[in-house]
């Protein structure tokens, strides 16, 4: 280690002292080559009407600015070199033009404020640079007037198209969306990127999991996207993020005064959510005819009668209470809405700037007796203490509290469940004796089938989420071109959710070598306290036609995160709610853990007239998650540190002089660039030998050897090379935006038996790898621009392919259960395949049958016999018998494209956009669908259904309905795999702003928007837009969650 310790130093040495030359002499040196007075003329036009634009801004790049005429001319001293002219002018968007010499005549054409502008300025970690000057693909939006987002998330799939794969999690308000940025690059650990929020990163929460069904716990949604100033996603360069930077970055800046002028500003949305949509299921009596058709197997299959009460007579008293029609989603589902209100106040003095902000969201659920409200307050300061010393600082307070019922495919305690498979002839409420309904809510039926009515109105489940942040960043001027700051935040957060899931209404179920269970309680608190510091130097010089930024810095986090859950049954009544600890079958569970975090960092920024661009990063981090022996990086200090170097190049190829005749291309520019980054997302302690609390018989507390330690664990690496093209074209009309990247991810970390000699149990281990390849395009296109209308175009388009390519277990292959599915994952193959069986229809006659002589091995060793009305599955190994091995490689999730299409008009002072949202080529496994087709129960079942094989010699798709399937028609198969591509209308907005202005009303904006206007599919699910986990094994599969939702807003911006 001495030695390890000794080579570092003498490292770091040169290093420092090779910069420090550079940076001393390379100013020196370019300055005694002073360049000839050279001068160059221009003209600065409107791109439509060719008049004179007066006041424009022309800069040529850390030399001269000048002013346009009132002719719109210009005269700017180059310097006897190339270079590129910045042209900036009221209502208009940016733009940049290359200088050759002094023979050339400048023409510049402004486009109005409201085109796509590729020359807008990007936030990156430690800089705002402009996007021609960008050596990595990164792209940024910043309008969030008229919003109706309630997360950054969801803006974030509205805004940036292809530039990363978004998909909504549920139509639950506040879900958010799973990002997935230039593919998925991790197995086990995290594949979302990291967000980082003014210069802060957030905890993402991913090993916790909710209590409540269907419900995603979502950092983002403790930010009102009203308080947010821009977004950047970065897809590379992220190596100055280290071992964190595997997956993308999310930087999100929040607002902060820009003037000292008071300004008030409210913001108000309010919105109508329509019902979700709902599969087509079997009326009264479809199902009455479909449970007759169940009688008879049932008594087959368990040896028991079950009631036919519900085909009674109508002189029978009960006749009435099986003889309705009941539509059960119309007493679950309800219309529901969403308001948002914000109130925000910036201004300030020469001394000091703030920002102010406090917002109220509330709606009512699409589910009855579901709710959301968030509170949020922010208070952003610039205070200026002396010329060289000024700080910011940062609080603010975010309060969650939802109201909710367990969401998916859940018999037992999900009502939206419930109300489809609840048999339509019953009725909410109980008859009397004489068949007459009363106002009693009835218990769960004959059929083991609860009362979603008597669910939804007894359950009493919450959630409450608080977090609060505070930070401050002092900076000081050191020299003119020397700036150190400091930034300090503490987060803290606090989630605190209860359960009560009522009895009676709901069905008895057994819970495994411990008793029956009438009805649950559980409840779970976490406490996630956050210290966060980045102290860095910052450098930044420029002389003649050079520019050199640089950043040295250290980073440290600290998190300390405690999580206690408590589940228990049988509270004996609907008003025993509250956990007690002396109901049956008591578990106790949880963990109390702490991480730690350091990062050295390094980045440097080279230009040459801005037309020759460098970037180099360099990180060196530590992990108290790393194991001390890994296997990668170095050791040093008793520690292993992973190393993540990166360099970018681009080359802005309009600038040379060959290209002056080429006036098709207005701009172009050339990228490449290499980087290392890593993935830490490990679970805590996993390097250490450690015991864990265990109870047994439900009578005493003990403790057990929960984990062996493994002091090679380590960060999974990823190696990740990229090309990229962008391109403006005929006077700036086109732009063309091309990304290709290929990433190989090194240590993948999988779950590794224990031997033998150490029992049973699972073990992190770092043996496999993958990789991940893929493009990115986009095109923008000014469509018109006419006097009083003008209209942006955009389409983009992204693809993605991943491949496993070593996976160190005796199979080379592991299979992973989800939702009664199975998922492969196997070298050589795309990660989480679909694995199943193969159907090739329904078994039209028994001599089909006899011919085919298919079969099953029996529960008795024996066979069973697939017979006409079964599903005929392929016979992969043609023995004859229908089994494991016979299962192969159905479906994949990943698609083949994805992206956005948005148009954006202006008329006057309307404003109208769309934007659609695709993907194409991806497999679906409907598990919803699945559990409404399988016909072996009697819960009631989809239309589909009414075609169900029912006599020798029907050819249908749909297999019998027999109980308990026993030749299992419905195992996961090909008959639950769609293609889940799809074209969506996501949104439609039309704007309008008043020209009105007084003392006190600075603008007034109005606008009215529709979310999910309407999807083009073949998908026979609600919704082909899912997400259910950010895991690669959890893709593509429908599993009931509440769905989008076409959703109504009306919104007023008021500024005063």
């Amino acid at each position: 280690m001495k030695r390890d310790l000794i080579i570092f130093i003498k490292l770091m040495q040169k290093m420092l002292f090779l910069l420090g030359l550079f940076l001393i002499v390379l100013p020196v040196q370019v300055r005694a080559e002073e360049a000839p007075k050279v001068e160059i003329k221009g003209i600065v036009r409107d791109a439509r009407t060719k008049a004179p634009v007066n006041a424009a801004q022309v800069i040529l790049t850390n030399k001269a600015s000048v002013i346009t005429g009132e002719d719109g001319t210009f005269t700017v001293d180059i310097g006897g070199t190339d270079g590129v002219l910045h042209v900036e002018a009221f209502e208009y968007e940016r733009q940049e033009i290359a200088v050759f010499s002094a023979d050339q005549f400048v023409e510049v054409n402004l486009y109005p404020k409201g085109f796509y502008n590729y020359f807008k300025p990007i936030r990156l970690p430690h800089a705002t640079v402009d996007n021609s000057a960008l050596t990595i693909s990164a792209k940024s939006t910043e309008n969030f007037s008229q919003n109706t987002d309630v997360t950054a998330d969801t803006k974030i799939q509205t805004s940036f198209g292809s530039d990363l794969r978004s998909v909504s999690r549920s139509g639950l308000i506040g879900s958010g969306n799973n990002l997935f940025i230039r593919g998925i690059n991790s197995l086990y650990m995290s594949t979302q990127p990291l967000v980082v929020v003014d210069g802060v990163i957030w905890n993402s929460y991913q090993d916790l999991e909710s209590i409540h069904a269907g419900l995603f716990i979502n950092p983002l949604d403790d930010i009102d996207v009203n308080d947010i100033e821009d977004i950047t996603i970065m897809k590379d360069g992220t190596s100055i993020y280290g071992a964190k930077g595997a997956n993308g970055v999310v930087l999100i800046t929040t607002k902060r005064s820009k003037s000292m002028v008071t300004k008030i500003g409210l913001n108000v949305f309010y919105g109508i959510l329509d019902r979700p949509a709902q599969i087509p299921l079997l009326s009264s009596e479809e199902y009455r005819i479909y449970a007759s058709d169940m009688l008879t197997s049932y008594k087959v299959a368990t040896g028991e009668d079950v009631s036919a009460d519900f085909l009674a007579n109508p002189n029978n008293p009960i006749y009435n209470a099986y003889f309705n029609n009941t539509n059960w989603s119309d007493l679950v589902y309800q219309t529901g809405n969403v308001g948002n209100y914000v109130v925000n106040v910036d201004g300030g003095d020469d001394r000091a700037m703030y920002y102010f902000s406090i917002g109220l969201t509330n709606s009512d659920g699409a589910v009855k007796t579901t709710d959301y409200q968030r509170l949020n307050a922010r208070f952003n300061v610039d205070a200026n203490f002396t010329k060289f010393l000024k700080t910011k600082a940062e609080v603010s307070f975010t309060n969650n509290i939802r109201t909710l019922l367990d969401d998916g495919v859940d018999r037992f305690s999900s009502p939206t469940w419930q109300a489809q498979i609840k048999s339509p002839f019953l009725s909410p409420y109980l008859f009397s004796s004489t068949g007459v309904e009363t106002k009693q809510l009835a218990y769960a039926d004959e059929f083991g089938i609860a009362n979603p009515v008597g669910v939804v109105n007894y359950s009493q489940n919450k959630q409450k989420k608080q977090h609060f942040n505070i930070g401050i960043t002092p900076e000081l001027t050191i020299l003119p071109v020397l700036k150190f700051t400091t930034q300090f935040n503490y987060s803290l957060q606090k989630i605190d959710e209860a359960y009560f899931l009522p009895m009676n209404y709901t069905p008895e179920r057994i819970m495994p070598l411990q008793g029956i269970s009438k009805n649950n309680l559980k409840s779970q608190v976490a406490n996630n306290n956050s210290i966060y510091s980045d102290s860095r130097l910052i450098y930044n010089q420029s002389f003649n036609n050079h520019n050199l930024n640089a950043v040295a810095g250290f980073r440290y986090s600290y998190n300390s995160y405690e999580v206690d859950f408590i589940d228990e049954h049988n509270s004996g009544s609907n008003s025993n709610t509250m956990i007690t600890g002396a109901y049956e079958f008591l578990t106790v569970d949880g963990f109390d853990v702490e991480s730690k975090y350091i990062s050295n960092y390094l980045g440097v920024d080279y230009d040459f007239q801005k037309k020759y661009l460098v970037s180099a990063a360099f990180a060196m981090d530590a992990s108290s998650r790393f194991g001390k022996q890994a296997r990668s990086g170095i050791s040093l200090f008793g520690a292993s540190w992973g190393l993540f170097p990166s360099i970018n190049g681009a080359w802005v190829f309009s600038s040379e002089e060959f290209m002056r005749p080429v006036s098709m291309i207005n701009y172009g520019k050339l990228r490449l660039g290499y980087g290392i980054t890593g993935n830490d997302a490990i679970p805590d302690y996993e390097a250490q030998t450690y015991l864990t609390s265990t109870r047994f018989t439900n009578r005493a507390n003990g403790l057990r050897l929960a984990h062996f330690e493994n002091e090679e664990i380590q960060w999974e690496q990823t190696r990740r090379a990229n090309a990229g093209l962008d391109l403006e074209m005929f006077r700036n009309i086109v732009n063309i935006s091309l990304d290709v990247y290929t990433g190989t991810t090194d240590n993948l970390l999988t779950l590794i038996k224990y031997p033998e000699v150490l029992g049973s149990g699972y073990y992190w281990y770092n043996n496999g790898s993958m990789i991940n390849q893929g493009f990115e395009a986009s095109l923008n296109l000014k469509m018109l621009n006419l006097k009083n209308f003008i209209w942006n175009l955009g389409l983009s388009a992204g693809h993605y392919n991943n491949k496993i390519t070593s996976l160190q277990n005796p199979e080379g292959y592991f299979v992973t259960p989800v939702f009664g599915s199975e998922v492969i994952t196997q070298k050589g193959q795309p990660l989480g395949l679909f694995y199943g069986y193969k159907s090739k229809g329904v078994i039209s006659t028994q001599d089909e049958a006899d011919a085919l002589g298919l079969k099953q091995i029996a529960k008795s060793g024996g066979y069973d016999y697939f017979m006409a009305g079964d599903v005929q599955f392929d016979d992969v190994n043609k023995d004859g018998i229908i089994d494991e091995r016979d299962k192969q490689v159905i479906g994949n999730p990943h698609p083949k494209l994805y992206g956005a299409i948005n148009s954006n008009m202006k008329l006057h002072r309307f404003d109208l956009s769309l934007l659609f949202t695709y993907s194409y080529g991806n497999d679906v496994y409907n598990y919803h669908r699945r559990m409404l087709e399988t016909g072996s129960d009697f819960s009631n079942q989809s239309k589909a259904r009414l075609n169900r094989w029912t006599a020798d010699g029907q050819q249908t798709s749909q297999p019998q309905a027999i109980y308990g399937d026993p030749m299992g028609n419905g195992r996961f198969s090909d008959r639950w795999i769609e293609d889940g591509s799809y074209l969506k209308l996501k949104n439609v907005k039309l704007s309008y702003v008043f020209a009105y202005k007084n003392d006190y009303i600075r603008g007034i904006n109005i606008w009215a928007s529709v979310n999910d206007v309407y999807t083009l599919t073949n998908y026979l699910g609600r919704d082909p837009e899912f997400s259910i986990s950010s895991s690669p094994f959890y893709q593509g599969i429908d599993a009931g969650f509440m769905p989008n939702m076409r959703a109504y807003y009306l919104g007023l911006r008021i500024d005063f």
